[in-house]
């Protein structure tokens, strides 16, 4: 550093000779502020000089190695063989004899563990293990469990989902990151952490219903009354049909999912007679006049959004 702001005090000193900046009064200041700006000039080097130099390259390659946790999930840290997971161990924590729905299982936690000792800065990567994976796999099947987080929640939409999502089982649960299961006709024998989840959602889709019109370029030019009763009072009869068959749902529901699905069906009910009520209202050369003048205007919108 010393030689690099001497050079760079010499061409200083060559391109601005003694004197150029030189005043009666002011010698001593210029002669400051020269060495000032050389010694700035050499700071501004010595911050510049590091990075000039070949910096140190580290590659990120996946590793891995295998652990057999055994009959007995209760075991202490256990290292991982193999040189490229020297430092890295499994700890496990579990319960023996445990029973979930009839069977007799063992309840386990799995962690990672990085024994590695800190290094120094420029190397600190290496003591580090990146987006780290667990997979745990289990011949005789892990054993599904209901999510009930929500069934006594006071969230309206999160009672709703848990009734609606009953069905759905799970088989993990990380610990500050996700998990996802592999299943095969209701089985899994694996189970893997993952840092960014993935989950298809089903498309929810109209069923079919014979003689109903919901068209809104039909419905705008409807004549009359009677035939906006014959287009729509079918989709009142299919609903309510449909609300009198999830009646046999309730014998297998009790606590809280029962009070959730008694008031949904009720909630329906009252949502069917108000759609016939509105239809009656079509009876009205007024009411019908607006009632076609909406769907004209939805039909428009909906062209010109899908050309």
């Amino acid at each position: 550093m010393r030689a690099a702001t001497q050079q760079i005090a010499q061409r200083f000193e060559q391109r601005f000779p003694e004197g150029t900046f030189a005043e009666p009064s002011h010698e001593n200041v210029q002669d400051s502020r020269r060495r000032e700006s050389v010694e700035l000039l050499g700071i501004a080097l010595a911050i510049a000089e590091p990075i000039t130099q070949k910096p140190l390259m580290l590659l990120r390659a996946p590793k891995s190695a295998p652990m057999l946790i055994g009959d007995n999930p209760v075991v202490a840290s256990n290292s991982l063989h193999g040189s490229s997971m020297t430092g890295f161990g499994l700890a496990t924590d579990g319960t023996e004899n445990a029973e979930a729905y009839g069977r007799s299982c063992q309840s386990v936690s799995v962690f990672l563990v990085n024994h590695r000792k800190v290094a120094a800065d420029e190397t600190r990567d290496t003591a580090f293990a990146f987006q780290a994976q667990l997979t745990v796999t289990c011949g005789a099947g892990f054993v599904a469990r209901a999510d009930v987080h929500s069934i006594d929640s006071s969230d309206p939409d999160l009672r709703i989902a848990d009734l609606q999502f009953r069905d759905c089982f799970e088989f993990a649960v990380g610990h500050n990151l996700s998990t996802t299961s592999t299943v095969v006709e209701e089985n899994c024998f694996n189970v893997r952490t993952c840092w960014i989840p993935q989950a298809e959602v089903e498309r929810t889709t109209v069923p079919p219903m014979e003689r109903v019109v919901l068209q809104m370029e039909a419905l705008s030019i409807l004549k009359d009354g009677a035939e906006a009763a014959a287009s729509l009072q079918p989709f009142v009869t299919s609903y309510r049909k449909w609300i009198e068959s999830q009646q046999s749902i309730l014998q297998s529901l009790a606590g809280r999912r029962l009070e959730t699905a008694e008031t949904l069906l009720q909630r329906a009910s009252i949502a069917a007679s108000r759609i016939e009520r509105g239809i009656k209202l079509l009876d009205s050369p007024i009411v019908l006049e607006a009632f076609r003048l909406a769907n004209e205007a939805m039909a428009m919108q909906a062209k010109k959004r899908l050309s």
